[in-house]
């Protein structure tokens, strides 16, 4: 089970429709392309419950959840056979939906599925959400395409783009959700997460507002090392909250964390008090949920960083925010003027290492997902992103529809 805690990445009235008319979808996107013949379609699974137009002012998220598998593979210290849907993904997205709705929330849940959703299945799930959540559902919803390095000219499903499908999904509800949720069927997302990243995102709209349109630098200065000082509205607006994938050991004997450590000091002290980060909002669960995968309270020494570490990131000091974590963005971003910051490895405390940058498979960071705000989608698309963020993915930036060399991180 995967775990999130928090980071600083640079980079109207709507009501749940019950009867989801998939011929509607399919006229919004086209035929889910012209490489891969299949229609977007989606179930209704709410077994004709009628969700009344009303008024109501309460903040709507829409979750949604991709899942490869139905039942485990073996890979990846899982048992062949084992099902992933009542050991993973009920008990973690009941448990993130749960205290969505105890903070105040409205949730609707959205499954796209590779596999078929059985009616007992999906009853499964049903049961295991509160009665106020919406479900949905697209099952076998692999698209179809052509291998770029396959000389046999066959299509075939393409699962690494399965990861695509939730953007299509997000086109659909833009204008009826206020925010939205994409993670992998084991991200284990709770209100706290919600909460501070409609926090921070807040705080840095806030910051824009006042922020000055070019701030100089000294004469001499290599701006990419000022890592303290007010920014410009252009490189606030390419800051986003971010989220720090985190696992917790479970069996430390035959699935250990790195030996090697990085040769930088663990400090704890702070004003000669030991502090760690606290564990709770990222990785405690309700006694309903814990099972031998899914610990009840695990301790932070039991937690550690996925695919990053303390080499891969950096700090900056941002007026009203202070001090803060930087992951760095996509390579190829021409970005104009440069957020400076501070990487650890600046005096040579990694050897000659140099500074990872851009898609670095061990520093990225993956999140298994996102939220975002319908602004924040609305930005990315139209401002932030190379090519677009929402369908049609169209040539010059994207090849096939985006069923091209592009993995799972990507999407």
């Amino acid at each position: 089970i995967h775990f999130i805690f928090f980071i600083v990445t640079m980079l109207g009235i709507s009501v749940w429709r019950d009867c989801f008319d998939a011929r509607q979808l399919t006229t919004h996107h086209g035929v889910e392309a012209s490489n891969t013949q299949r229609s977007l379609s989606a179930t209704n699974l709410e077994h004709q419950r009628a969700h009344k137009v009303t008024s109501d002012d309460s903040f709507r998220i829409l979750y949604i959840v991709t899942s490869l598998a139905e039942y485990n593979s073996g890979t990846r210290a899982t048992e062949k056979g084992s099902d992933r849907l009542q050991q993973t993904l009920i008990p973690i997205l009941a448990e993130g939906v749960d205290s969505m709705i105890a903070m105040g929330y409205h949730v609707d849940v959205f499954l796209i599925s590779h596999w078929k959703v059985l009616p007992e299945r999906l009853q499964l799930i049903r049961d295991a959400l509160h009665s106020s959540v919406g479900l949905q559902v697209w099952d076998d919803a692999m698209p179809i395409g052509y291998e770029i390095d396959d000389k046999s000219n066959r299509t075939r499903e393409l699962s690494k783009h399965l990861a695509r499908q939730h953007r299509f999904v997000i086109k659909d509800k833009l204008l009826e959700y206020d925010f939205f949720i994409a993670m992998e069927d084991d991200m284990l997302i709770h209100a706290e997460h919600v909460q501070y990243f409609r926090n921070m995102s807040q705080k840095l709209v806030q910051l824009r507002k006042v922020a000055p349109e070019s701030v100089p630098v000294a004469q001499g200065t290599n701006a990419a090392n000022v890592f303290y000082g007010p920014l410009t509205k252009s490189q606030l607006s390419r800051l986003v909250p971010g989220l720090m994938r985190v696992e917790v050991l479970l069996d430390e004997a035959n699935y250990g964390t790195q030996t090697k450590l990085a040769p930088i000091p663990v400090d704890l002290d702070f004003n000669r008090t030991t502090r760690s980060f606290d564990p709770k909002p990222c990785c405690h669960v309700a006694q309903k949920t814990i099972n031998e995968h899914i610990p009840a309270s695990p301790p932070a020494d039991k937690v550690f960083m996925w695919e990053t570490g303390i080499e891969g990131l950096s700090v900056r000091e941002i007026p009203g925010l202070g001090f803060v974590a930087f992951l760095g963005g996509a390579s190829g971003f021409k970005a104009d003027p440069v957020i400076g910051d501070y990487w650890s490895g600046r005096d040579k405390d990694f050897g000659d290492m140099k500074r990872p940058r851009g898609p670095q498979m061990r520093y990225v960071s993956n999140q298994g997902g996102f939220m975002a705000t319908r602004q924040q989608i609305l930005e990315w698309h139209s401002d932030i992103c190379m090519g677009s963020f929402l369908p049609p993915f169209d040539d010059p930036h994207y090849r096939f529809d985006g069923l091209d060399m592009r993995n799972v991180e990507y999407w």
